[in-house]
């Protein structure tokens, strides 16, 4: 049970560029694969805190079966651009759920697909797989864009990157060890979304 990036994103929230200028090094070359390194960890750690999907992704969502005494399945990562479809494994192939028997719920912070009979499924590990491509984007013509990234989370990208690229190495006295500098968490904390699916 989890979710698999199919379609990584093209870009980050924060440009190379950006991250640059934030670090006081936008005059020099030297740092460029350092700090985009430190971007991409950041960008993936202000994810993995708010269970968010910043940028346009397309994802796969495994389950070992349909819920038993549950009539919807809510999908991680929001926000949801447009839902793929529902696949499962009843025998030794996999099948596609009828998209008239089920309904998808995206008014709800994680959006939800609803059904009042769900399939039957095989007991194999991950026999159902759900679709989807999640995101912030403008418009289905802009995708990908950054366009809509609440400016809260690129300012929690810039500092991670700012600390990151000032605290080169893994241990900082009188730092937590694992947690987030406390104002990136409060920038990030608004968009938090309960899940325990990575």
């Amino acid at each position: 049970m989890g979710t698999r990036i199919i379609v990584p994103p093209l870009i980050y929230p924060v440009s190379l560029d950006e991250a640059k200028r934030h670090v006081n090094a936008y005059d020099f070359d030297d740092d460029d694969v350092m700090i985009a390194l430190y971007l991409k960890a950041a960008t993936l750690n202000a994810e993995h805190f708010t269970g968010r999907a910043f940028i346009e992704q397309t994802v796969d969502f495994y389950l070992d079966g349909f819920p038993a005494n549950q009539n919807y399945v809510e999908l991680p990562k929001p926000p949801l651009i447009e839902f793929g479809g529902v696949f499962y494994t009843e025998s030794a192939s996999e099948s596609e759920f009828d998209a008239a028997s089920y309904t998808i719920d995206t008014a709800s912070q994680k959006a939800r697909v609803i059904s009042s009979a769900w399939p039957m499924t095989s007991t194999v590990p991950n026999s159902v797989r759900m679709r989807y491509r999640v995101g912030y984007v403008a418009d289905a013509e802009a995708s990908p864009t950054v366009a809509n990234v609440p400016e809260d989370i690129k300012s929690a990208i810039l500092l991670l990157v700012g600390n990151l690229y000032a605290h080169r190495e893994s241990l900082v006295v009188g730092q937590s060890v694992n947690t987030l500098p406390w104002s990136v968490e409060q920038l990030l904390r608004p968009y938090r979304v309960h899940t325990s699916i990575g």
